[in-house]
């Protein structure tokens, strides 16, 4: 295709009339050759190493985004959560994602002091759907929730699975003997990377409710490669209507570039 357009600019005995036609369709030759060259690349990648979704599913990638206040953590108002960012994050040291989320919420609090970061359920699954959020709450709840179009935006899971599980969050009174005890050992658990751990094995599947190590799948190949099929064939059609186009202008016999006159030989040849 690139050599046709190549050849479509050279000067021959066409008229004026035929001039912007050759090199229109010698730009539409070029840009599907661009597109060919492209697809096919990317095709070729996703048939061998396929193609990956990049979610915020580890601490490294939230940490960032966290300090700098373009993702703010999301909790169920009375749970566990709720207690613990309350506490944490006081100070200039961090020790842990917790500190880190409610340092995150305490700042965004004050600094919009009509926007609160502990909401309902609702509440925080619409936030996390705009991409503001992160919905911090236990493993199973998310479960509840992947397959609801949130006012159309998409999933909030993609999938089955659940992208990160935290082991506790779950309702207290705030008189409970020992609620100070499990707010010490839900903190633990992430400030010795338990959690990293635990997640780096294995992670929660939603579709048969256990914990097992699931190998991403690999991306519909076939919509891909119907596009480049279209491409190429819309390519062939223009080629087709160039080619009688210049059989059209140019009789047999007159002086033009040597691939087009072999052309227009072959298709006196068959007329």
């Amino acid at each position: 295709m690139a050599l046709t357009a190549s050849i479509l600019l050279f000067s021959s005995p066409l008229t004026t009339k035929r001039t912007a036609a050759r090199f229109a369709l010698a730009a539409w030759f070029l840009a599907c050759f661009s597109l060919a060259v492209f697809l096919q690349s990317l095709l070729i990648a996703s048939l061998t190493s396929g193609l990956g979704w990049e979610a915020d599913n580890t601490l490294e990638k939230l940490y960032p985004k966290l300090n700098s206040g373009n993702l703010v953590p999301c909790c169920l108002a009375g749970y566990a959560f709720d207690e613990i960012f309350e506490k944490a994050g006081r100070g200039d040291k961090h020790y842990g994602v917790l500190d880190v989320m409610a340092a995150a919420a305490q700042r965004y609090e004050k600094l919009r002091g009509n926007m609160k970061t502990r909401d309902s359920v609702t509440g925080c699954m619409e936030k996390a759907a705009r991409g503001t959020h992160v919905f911090v709450g236990f493993g199973r709840q998310h479960c509840w929730y992947n397959r609801i179009p949130w006012y159309q935006r998409g999933y909030i899971v993609e999938g089955e699975e659940t992208l990160l599980m935290f082991p506790v969050g779950f309702a207290m009174r705030k008189d409970y003997n020992i609620r100070k005890q499990m707010d010490l050992i839900v903190r633990r658990v992430f400030e010795t990377g338990w959690l990293d751990a635990l997640d780096r094995r294995t992670f929660w599947k939603c579709s048969t409710n256990e914990n097992i190590r699931k190998e991403p799948t690999m991306p519909d190949k076939w919509l891909l490669l119907g596009v480049l099929i279209v491409g190429c064939s819309l390519s062939l059609a223009f080629f087709c209507v160039e080619l009688v186009a210049v059989r059209t202008a140019a009789p047999c016999g007159v002086q033009m570039p040597a691939s087009v006159a072999a052309l227009c030989d072959f298709w006196c040849t068959l007329r």
